[in-house]
């Protein structure tokens, strides 16, 4: 089975590896994207503006921010303690692009057969009163992408409750409880637990 992540944090990336052993790393693999930023890459994305105009400093010089794609790169710029060094985003720029350059022919080249595809989102209250609108937008950033068999997977602890419906799973995590420093990289018995049900729900559907 093959699952992919699609952001919006390093979380799903995370989990993925960690239980298929999988080190291959993908475009959104280790990247903060919102929902534009996704639908931007997938369907819009232009590498000629990639990274072409020097990316600026944001959220307390934790990430660097490509305003061409409006992606967030937390661990590809040099850090100390981190925080980004600013005087040495100019010279790793060239090598970064080219690395996402590729990680993203590898995705597309993924995507062309069948996936099951993995978003986490939050945002409290706001996002479980929205969560049928984050999936449309998730779900339709494929919209012409040539491809096989795809389940659209939404993963939240603020998803109002698990469910299926037709090629779309809806998962509600379960609070993180572990040492402060891992909360990154979420449950694992639950993630364990959507894993399975995915796998599952993929052998049913029908074929593309």
């Amino acid at each position: 089975m093959i699952y992919l992540s699609f952001g919006a944090s390093c979380q799903p990336a995370y989990q993925i590896r960690r239980v298929t052993g999988d080190p291959v790393a993908y475009f959104f693999d280790w990247l903060i994207t919102t929902r534009e930023a996704l639908r931007y890459c997938l369907r819009e994305f232009d590498p000629d503006s990639f990274l072409a105009r020097e990316p600026e400093l944001c959220d307390g010089n934790m990430r660097v921010l490509d305003s061409a794609s409006g992606i967030k790169f937390q661990h590809d710029f040099p850090s100390q303690a981190g925080r980004i060094d600013p005087m040495l985003i100019a010279p790793s720029v060239a090598a970064v692009r080219e690395k996402y350059l590729r990680r993203r022919e590898r995705l597309l080249a993924k995507l062309a057969g069948n996936c099951v595809a993995i978003r986490y989102e939050w945002g409290g209250a706001s996002f479980a009163a929205n969560e049928r609108q984050a999936m449309t937008s998730f779900r339709g950033s494929f919209e012409g992408l040539p491809g096989g068999q795809r389940l659209f997977v939404l993963a939240s602890e603020d998803v109002s409750a698990t469910r299926v419906e037709d090629d779309q799973l809806y998962f509600r995590l379960a609070k993180y409880a572990g040492p402060e420093g891992d909360r990154w990289k979420g449950d694992d018995a639950s993630w364990n637990a959507l894993f399975r049900m995915a796998t599952e729900i993929m052998i049913s559907l029908p074929e593309a």
